[in-house]
């Protein structure tokens, strides 16, 4: 298991998380980031998990940095709160992002730990980003056949 916390920094301030133990920084500059993903491939590894903080604090550069290493799979650890429709479309057409949502299950005990209305964002964002990955598998799936040799 590879897992790299390129921020501490959090939009939350969840009752017990431990990113509240560290520098909220910046943290990660992005060349240190990308040496660190490029030694990763010469050590044979394509599959990283990106923790935290909220790695989407730094959706910019965490975009920037799937699109530069598109032979790696990352799995981010996100509250996603900050998934807008903008940002699941992002993530469908990139196609190497797989959010891991925290979420304490129904609304009563991920509020009480996370923040009013934090449950309500969670859910929005996992449609949209069910709705963004549809939209992406269909727009590839009517290129493909419409380019496809066999047809």
């Amino acid at each position: 298991l590879f897992v790299i916390s390129p921020t501490m920094a959090c939009n939350l301030e969840c009752r017990g998380c431990y990113a509240f133990m560290y520098d909220r920084g910046k943290g990660l500059d992005n060349e240190t980031l990308d040496d660190i993903l490029y030694q990763a491939k010469e050590m044979g590894i394509h599959f990283i998990t990106i923790s935290g903080g909220e790695p989407f604090i730094r959706k910019d550069d965490m975009l920037r940095m799937a699109k530069k290493h598109n032979d790696i799979f990352f799995l981010f650890y996100t509250n996603a709160t900050l998934i807008d429709e903008n940002l699941a479309g992002e993530l469908a057409e990139l196609g190497n992002i797989t959010p891991a949502i925290s979420v304490e299950g129904f609304r009563e005990q991920t509020d009480a730990r996370r923040g009013v209305g934090v449950h309500d964002k969670i859910i929005k964002a996992m449609h949209l980003l069910r709705e963004k990955r549809s939209e992406e598998r269909r727009v590839g799936k009517e290129c493909r056949s419409r380019w496809s040799p066999y047809h």
